[in-house]
Protein backbone atom coordinates (compact mmCIF):
# COMPACT_ATOMS: atom_id res chain seq x y z
CA UNK A 1 0.00 0.00 0.00
CA UNK A 2 1.46 3.42 -0.92
CA UNK A 3 2.26 5.76 1.98
CA UNK A 4 -0.54 8.22 1.05
CA UNK A 5 -3.27 5.58 1.13
CA UNK A 6 -2.01 4.36 4.54
CA UNK A 7 -2.24 7.92 5.78
CA UNK A 8 -5.82 8.29 4.44
CA UNK A 9 -6.83 4.94 5.97
CA UNK A 10 -5.32 5.93 9.31
CA UNK A 11 -7.12 9.28 9.12
CA UNK A 12 -10.51 7.58 8.56
CA UNK A 13 -9.76 5.14 11.36
CA UNK A 14 -9.13 8.04 13.76
CA UNK A 15 -12.35 9.72 12.62
CA UNK A 16 -14.30 6.50 13.12
CA UNK A 17 -12.93 6.06 16.66
CA UNK A 18 -13.67 9.69 17.47
CA UNK A 19 -17.28 9.33 16.29
CA UNK A 20 -17.60 6.11 18.28
CA UNK A 21 -16.31 7.78 21.45
CA UNK A 22 -18.58 10.81 20.95
CA UNK A 23 -21.59 8.53 20.51
CA UNK A 24 -20.71 6.67 23.71
CA UNK A 25 -20.27 9.99 25.53
CA UNK A 26 -23.66 11.20 24.29
CA UNK A 27 -25.42 8.02 25.46
CA UNK A 28 -23.66 8.11 28.83
CA UNK A 29 -24.47 11.79 29.41
CA UNK A 30 -28.12 11.18 28.48
CA UNK A 31 -28.34 8.36 31.03
CA UNK A 32 -26.68 10.48 33.73
CA UNK A 33 -28.91 13.51 33.07
CA UNK A 34 -32.12 11.47 33.03
CA UNK A 35 -31.08 9.70 36.26
CA UNK A 36 -30.33 13.01 37.95
CA UNK A 37 -33.64 14.48 36.74
CA UNK A 38 -35.62 11.49 37.96
CA UNK A 39 -33.81 11.44 41.32
CA UNK A 40 -34.31 15.20 41.82
CA UNK A 41 -37.96 15.05 40.75
CA UNK A 42 -38.68 12.11 43.05
CA UNK A 43 -36.86 13.71 46.00
CA UNK A 44 -38.87 16.91 45.56
CA UNK A 45 -42.12 14.95 45.68
CA UNK A 46 -42.99 15.33 42.01
CA UNK A 47 -44.91 12.46 40.55
CA UNK A 48 -45.98 12.30 36.90
CA UNK A 49 -49.31 10.86 38.04
CA UNK A 50 -49.93 14.00 40.13
CA UNK A 51 -49.71 16.52 37.31
CA UNK A 52 -52.25 19.36 37.62
CA UNK A 53 -54.19 18.18 34.57
CA UNK A 54 -54.56 14.63 35.87
CA UNK A 55 -55.44 15.83 39.36
CA UNK A 56 -58.12 18.08 37.90
CA UNK A 57 -59.57 15.16 35.97
CA UNK A 58 -59.44 12.80 38.94
CA UNK A 59 -60.79 15.22 41.57
CA UNK A 60 -64.29 15.46 40.13
CA UNK A 61 -66.97 14.69 42.67
CA UNK A 62 -69.31 11.81 41.92
CA UNK A 63 -72.98 12.03 41.03
CA UNK A 64 -73.88 10.72 44.50
CA UNK A 65 -71.69 13.31 46.21
CA UNK A 66 -73.35 16.07 44.17
CA UNK A 67 -76.77 14.81 45.30
CA UNK A 68 -75.70 14.79 48.97
CA UNK A 69 -74.32 18.33 48.64
CA UNK A 70 -77.48 19.55 46.91
CA UNK A 71 -79.74 18.05 49.59
CA UNK A 72 -77.79 19.85 52.34
CA UNK A 73 -78.97 17.36 54.94
CA UNK A 74 -82.66 17.99 54.19
CA UNK A 75 -85.09 15.25 53.27
CA UNK A 76 -85.86 15.54 49.60
CA UNK A 77 -86.38 13.36 46.57
CA UNK A 78 -84.11 13.54 43.53
CA UNK A 79 -85.95 14.12 40.27
CA UNK A 80 -83.02 14.50 37.91
CA UNK A 81 -79.22 14.86 37.88
CA UNK A 82 -77.35 16.11 34.82
CA UNK A 83 -73.63 16.74 34.45
CA UNK A 84 -72.89 19.69 32.15
CA UNK A 85 -69.77 21.36 30.80
CA UNK A 86 -69.62 25.13 31.17
CA UNK A 87 -66.85 27.62 30.36
CA UNK A 88 -66.03 27.74 34.07
CA UNK A 89 -65.85 23.92 34.31
CA UNK A 90 -68.12 20.93 34.91
CA UNK A 91 -71.24 21.24 37.05
CA UNK A 92 -74.00 18.95 38.25
CA UNK A 93 -77.54 20.27 37.97
CA UNK A 94 -79.59 18.49 40.63
CA UNK A 95 -83.39 18.85 40.59
CA UNK A 96 -85.03 18.04 43.94
CA UNK A 97 -88.51 17.94 45.46
CA UNK A 98 -88.54 18.98 49.12
CA UNK A 99 -90.70 17.37 51.79
CA UNK A 100 -93.04 20.36 51.46
CA UNK A 101 -93.49 19.63 47.72
CA UNK A 102 -91.35 22.51 46.50
CA UNK A 103 -89.18 21.84 43.41
CA UNK A 104 -85.72 23.33 43.46
CA UNK A 105 -82.71 23.09 41.21
CA UNK A 106 -79.22 23.23 42.68
CA UNK A 107 -76.03 23.67 40.65
CA UNK A 108 -72.98 21.99 42.20
CA UNK A 109 -69.46 22.62 40.90
CA UNK A 110 -68.11 19.17 39.90
CA UNK A 111 -64.52 20.07 40.77
CA UNK A 112 -64.87 21.93 44.07
CA UNK A 113 -68.20 20.54 45.31
CA UNK A 114 -69.44 24.06 46.10
CA UNK A 115 -73.01 25.11 45.42
CA UNK A 116 -73.02 27.69 42.63
CA UNK A 117 -76.75 28.29 42.35
CA UNK A 118 -79.70 27.31 44.47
Amino acid sequence: MPPLSRHITAHYSVKRRLIHHLARLLVLSTVVISTLYTTTATASGWNPHNSPLLLAQQSMITREEAIAIAKQGQESKVLKVVKQEQPSGSVYRVKLVTKQGRVKQVTVNATTGQIEHQ
